[in-house]
């Protein structure tokens, strides 16, 4: 089995941490059927509640989550995974470290899964999340559903 690190990438602008945005957003564009723009990254990157995860192998970026600290939680904005390292665990590994990194400082960790992703919902049920609420009609760009999945640590 591989082995990945895994990094936080904190907000900084320089553009070494744009360079790696950039290949953020490279991997969103290749993966995702609605991909956020690079504005939507950009925008993302530059609030100061919101960080990056990145899966590194062979010091190349093969994964990324994205998450806003809320309170007393993580929300996961978006995960994802380069093609060629999907069914690998990569972006389990990146929640994992998420997950190891609550430390009694948050309480849970929140996503809205798109109702056609089932490969998501498999990946945050396979985790320990439950689905806790639908949101009807909760994306815009196409009317689909949204599953809110929490994790709570166990007490």
């Amino acid at each position: 089995m591989d082995t990945y690190s895994i990094r936080q990438k904190w907000e900084t602008r320089t553009a070494r941490n744009y360079g790696e945005l950039d290949e953020i957003y490279k991997i969103e564009q290749s993966v995702s059927e609605h991909p956020w723009s690079w504005k939507d990254f950009c925008n993302n990157n530059n609030q100061r509640n919101c960080f990056y995860l990145v899966a590194l192998h062979n010091k190349n970026i093969i994964g990324f989550l994205t998450y806003e600290i809320r309170g007393k939680l993580f929300f996961i904005r978006k995960v994802a995974t380069k093609p060629d390292y999907r069914r690998r665990r990569v972006a389990a590994c990146l929640v994992w470290k998420l997950m190891f990194d609550m430390n009694g400082r948050r309480e849970a960790i929140c996503t809205i899964v798109r109702e056609s992703e089932l490969s998501a919902q498999f990946l945050f049920k396979f985790l320990g999340f439950s689905a806790k609420h639908i949101l009807h009609n909760h994306f815009q760009d196409t009317g689909e559903d949204g599953y809110i999945m929490e994790y709570h640590l166990p007490s």
